[in-house]
């Protein structure tokens, strides 16, 4: 049975794919700092996994053929705020992990989660992969760090790397401070959406879609390692067009309060090419809406 290592394994994207690689007939093994009592996402399925309660700075060894690196820390407001802690664990935590890898026997496959914030204010749309990364926060800074320090360890010392560029992830069990959830939020409860800017895009990833993707990659390692993937929805949306869907799937009377962009906002657009990741026979099922749909009915469930 093939043993598959995820960090980040009790946060959002790491239980997904946890649950969906055991139903696929995975061995799966996993690492987080969120101790096994306070792992919610993985209540269900904790016993059928090897769970660490580990920072990934502190792994010395990967015993696994597959490591699937989802440990960051995502939250952009924070980073601003706290870039050291930032920086320690998406470049140095990635650094180390990337290094245990360069030293297993065992590792046939190393993807890695990189971000649609390396690219930064886009040069040319749709954004493909040859894009320079060019990020406008701190949090897409140390993702391109790590993004670059992975694409390095291939290239000098054969480490099977596939690195994944995701959009802008939302669906059920997702973090309660993100934009969908925050504006789903609001609509649930009536309260006015506030939309800092609003004209700025990106390119808002269900869940499930990417989830679907990592599988093709894992399936498809004499494709897919060495190279890059835009992994997304290849839709363009504003941040104010989500707040007015938000409204839209709610069925809410919630109005729209207008305030000024975040640092680093402004004029930024962000629309993914994602051909080459449909290239592989993989092509986003569940559309905008229908996420969103999905999403506001765990939030309503959780209220």
């Amino acid at each position: 049975m093939t043993r598959v290592f995820i960090t980040g394994i009790a946060g959002f994207v790491g239980s997904f794919l946890a649950r969906r690689l055991l139903n696929e007939g995975y061995e799966v093994y996993g690492a987080d700092i969120i101790s096994p009592a306070s792992a919610w996402r993985l209540r269900d399925i904790i016993s059928k996994i090897k769970y660490h309660w580990q920072s990934i700075q502190d792994i010395r060894e990967l015993p696994y053929e597959i490591v699937v690196h989802l440990s960051a820390q995502a939250d952009v407001p924070f980073a601003f705020s706290s870039p050291n802690y930032t920086a320690q664990t998406n470049v140095l935590g990635t650094l180390n992990l990337l290094e245990v890898a360069r030293r297993s026997k065992e590792l046939k496959h190393f993807i890695h989660m990189s971000s649609e914030s390396v690219y930064g204010k886009a040069q040319y749309l749709p954004i493909d992969e040859k894009h320079p990364l060019k990020p406008m926060n701190i949090y897409g800074a140390t993702k391109a760090a790590g993004d670059i320090l992975a694409q390095t360890y291939y290239r000098c010392f054969g480490v099977p790397v596939t690195i994944l560029r995701s959009g802008t992830l939302y669906g059920p069990t997702m973090r309660l401070k993100q934009v969908v959830s925050i504006f789903l939020k609001q609509a649930l409860e009536g309260k006015p959406i506030t939309v800092e800017g609003g004209t700025q895009t990106r390119d808002f990833n269900y869940i499930g879609n990417y989830i679907d993707f990592v599988l093709e990659a894992i399936n498809q390692p004499e494709k897919t390692i060495g190279e890059i993937y835009n992994v997304a929805s290849g839709r363009e949306t504003s941040i104010l067009e989500l707040a007015k869907l938000c409204i839209k799937v709610a069925n809410s009377n919630s109005e729209l309060s207008i305030k000024p962009f975040r640092p680093g906002e402004e004029g930024v657009r962000l629309a993914l090419d994602i051909s080459k990741a449909k290239s592989l026979g993989w092509t986003p099922k569940v559309d905008l809406e229908e996420g969103l749909a999905e999403t506001y009915d765990w939030l309503k469930s959780i209220s």
